[in-house]
C-alpha cells in the first residue's frame, strides 16, 4: 500500500491550565523560569470512520514559578487508515503529531506567559525520529 498522508480537518484546545506561585508574603514576585522536565503525553482515537481520527498532545509541568498543563486534539482525514498494519500506520500517526504539536506549542506559550508571567517555548520534537511507543489499541482494522 502507498504511504498515506493524514490530512489535518481541525484543533481544539481541550485542556489548557495554569497555577501561578505565590511566596509567603502573598507576593507574585517570580524568579527567572529554572530547568525542568515536562510531562508530554500522546493518545490517539479511532472511532468507526475507517478514513478518520483523533490525535492529541498534552504536556504538563511543575516549574518554580508555577505549574501548567495543556491538552491539544486535532482530527484527521487518512483514507482507509484501517486497512494499514500497525507498521504501515505508525509513520502517519507520527506525521499527525507532528501536525499537532505547533498547536500545543502556541497553547503553552499562552497560558504561561499570561499566568505564569514568563512565555515558555516548547522546544521543537522531532517526532519522526523520537522514542515514541505507539499505542494501536482500539483501532478498527478491516477484515482480511
Amino acid at each position: 500500500m502507498a504511504e498515506l498522508t493524514p490530512e489535518l480537518e481541525y484543533v481544539v484546545p481541550l485542556r489548557m491550565s495554569a497555577a501561578r506561585h505565590v511566596d509567603e508574603g502573598g507576593s507574585f514576585d517570580a524568579p527567572p523560569i529554572e530547568p525542568f522536565i515536562p510531562t508530554i503525553a500522546f493518545e490517539f482515537s479511532f472511532g468507526n470512520d475507517p478514513d478518520r481520527f483523533g490525535a492529541s498532545i498534552s504536556v504538563t509541568a511543575e516549574t518554580n514559578r508555577g505549574t501548567f498543563d495543556v491538552k491539544v486534539f486535532g482530527v484527521f482525514t487518512a483514507s482507509d487508515h484501517a486497512a494499514l498494519t500497525d507498521e504501515e500506520l505508525d509513520p502517519v500517526l507520527r506525521q499527525a503529531l507532528s501536525l499537532v504539536f505547533p498547536f500545543a506549542r502556541s497553547e503553552i506559550a499562552d497560558i504561561t506567559g499570561r499566568v505564569l508571567g514568563h512565555t515558555i517555548m516548547a522546544p521543537l520534537i522531532d517526532v519522526h525520529s523520537a522514542s515514541i511507543n505507539l499505542d494501536f489499541r482500539g483501532r478498527p482494522k478491516k477484515s482480511p
